[in-house]
């Protein structure tokens, strides 16, 4: 089995943070301040947001009934499925002007007793019709769909009340924000271990959101400028597919290149591993690596097996922002 297929729907469009907080989302507000003609949009509350069951059953800011939390992925030992969606209100854009950079700012809350010595990745996507889901008429196969926009690995060290990650969009995420602009548009969420029983991502407790969908939990932050007229940055490593245990030490670079010059670069790695029931083990506790700029290096490799997932997000002077992913796989000596 392909570990990033399983674990990752399209690693090209990924990224995965460790830290509470983005370096690549500080990168992009420097670049805000240096890129000419951008402007900060500012923080979009959701307008509503929502779970609904694989049965049908659904809790939302749209509910009758007040509701102290909600989930996505698989909630109680009975399976019971949940996918998870967000309704913003998009400002119309100023004149001349396209959104090319959002970001999803989400505050972790505890798990639960939903992980044990595994990961789970949420990826973001178009949600159901708005209408469908202000009337609660929204189905659960309507969420999780299509496109990826964003996505983001979640471990049991994320589980710190109050922290947050943001979450940079892709390009078809962009494209999708653009095409809704001066209206209300939807995003869904969706667990990659929804299947998998007690694997659950728990949103933020709101104490009774019902009346306030819009409380800091989950929010929206977009960036204005003119559309852009050269390509966005390209990201590039000289990282080898493929290591021996034996290797520790290696180093290498992961590179970025634009037309417009690059604002900023971040890089992140995340060491994982298939065991022998196909469950994803994390490896950071037995690989070690560390990261400087755009330099790698895999001090100890955590043996044969261990994938390393380098992430890459780049910052462009025009405020085009770029993500790629690469893949480096330790295996056996020949």
């Amino acid at each position: 089995m392909n570990l990033s297929t399983f674990f990752f729907p399209n690693p090209l469009q990924h990224r995965a943070a460790r830290s509470a907080f983005s370096v690549g989302a500080l990168v992009l507000s420097a670049a805000a301040c240096l890129a000419p003609g951008l402007a900060q949009a500012g923080t979009l509350e959701p307008v509503g947001r929502g779970t609904i069951q694989k049965s049908g059953f659904q809790l939302s800011s749209y509910s009758p009934q007040p509701i102290s939390n909600f989930t996505t992925g698989a909630s109680d030992e009975r399976n019971r499925q949940t996918r998870s969606f967000f309704v913003y209100t998009l400002p119309a854009p100023p004149v001349g002007q396209v959104v090319v950079a959002a970001k999803l700012r989400i505050v972790t809350s505890p798990f639960g007793n939903s992980i044990s010595g595994g990961a789970q990745t949420l990826t973001f996507h178009a949600g159901g019709p708005v209408p469908a889901l202000e009337t609660q008429n929204a189905t659960y196969a309507q969420l999780g769909q299509g496109d990826v926009f964003a996505s983001q690995v979640y471990v049991e060290e994320d589980d710190v009340a109050g922290a947050y990650k943001e979450i940079q969009l892709n390009a078809a995420g962009l494209a999708y924000l653009n095409a809704g602009a001066g209206t209300k548009v939807s995003l869904s969420a969706r667990n990659s271990e929804e299947d998998r029983a007690q694997d659950v991502f728990v949103w933020a407790e709101t104490g009774g959101f019902s009346a306030d969908p819009g409380n800091g939990q989950s929010q929206l932050i977009l960036t204005y400028g003119t559309t852009p007229t050269v390509a966005p940055p390209v990201i590039t490593t000289n990282a080898p597919e493929t290591i021996t245990p034996n290797q520790g030490g290696m180093c290498f670079t992961v590179n970025a290149t634009s037309d417009a010059g690059i604002a900023g670069l971040s890089v992140s790695v995340v060491p994982l591993a298939l065991n022998g029931a196909l469950k994803v083990v994390d490896k950071s506790y037995s690989a070690v690596w560390t990261v400087n700029g755009g330099d790698v290096c895999i001090v100890d490799s955590g043996g044969v097996g261990t994938r390393f997932f380098i992430y890459g997000t780049a910052v462009a002077n025009d405020g085009q922002v770029n993500v790629n992913a690469f893949e480096l796989k330790v295996v056996k000596k020949k």
